[in-house]
């Protein structure tokens, strides 16, 4: 253009105006690629932003699965010793207390079908069988109460057991022992 004004084939005036439309052609396209240069830089600040969010889900999705196998591994052990602390626990069907215990040691190891001890029932009742000689049975009535003393506990230290007479035996045992026994029965 500046050659043609020069050549004076151009007005000043177009000219002027053909260089200002030059110089704000120019303006525009360095606005333009500013513009761009922050739309560039906003984009990549997305990406950060988008793989660092992509990051901390995987991160936080691999702790809770992490915690999880932690939980149920822990589950498993739990119900492991459970099963080990049932099999090695032995539950007295009833209560008692124990009179005889044939295994002394902690951790012992015990066989199939041993008798590990012998329990006396707390609340059990205990049914005697008694005889009486002909001489005394007619002293017995069935609902009389009893006192009994056993030989093998000696009555001064162990005292005695106490009980009701439940039914008195028709039949008379012949005993070489004893003479005409009558067998009665009482708890």
């Amino acid at each position: 253009m500046k050659g043609l004004y020069e050549r004076e084939a151009l007005s000043k005036h177009s000219y002027f105006e053909q260089e200002t439309k030059v110089i704000e052609i120019r303006n525009e396209l360095r606005a333009q690629q500013n513009k761009l240069v922050e739309t560039e830089a906003s984009i990549k600040q997305a990406r950060d932003a988008y793989d660092l969010l992509l990051f901390t889900f995987r991160r936080d999705i691999q702790d809770a699965l992490r915690q999880a196998r932690a939980r149920e591994q822990l589950i498993f052990e739990e119900q492991k010793l459970a099963q080990r602390q049932s099999t090695t626990s032995i539950t007295a069907p009833v209560t008692g207390t124990v009179q005889q215990l044939n295994v002394h040691t902690i951790g012992g190891v015990v066989t199939d079908a041993q008798n590990l001890m012998v329990i006396v029932p707390e609340q059990d009742k205990l049914e005697v069988t008694a005889s009486i000689s002909n001489n005394d049975i007619g002293f017995i009535e069935v609902g009389q109460p009893v006192t009994i003393k056993i030989d093998a506990f000696p009555y001064s230290r162990y005292g005695y057991i106490t009980g009701v007479v439940r039914s008195v035996s028709f039949d008379a045992i012949e005993d070489k022992d004893l003479i005409g026994l009558f067998e009665y029965y009482w708890n």
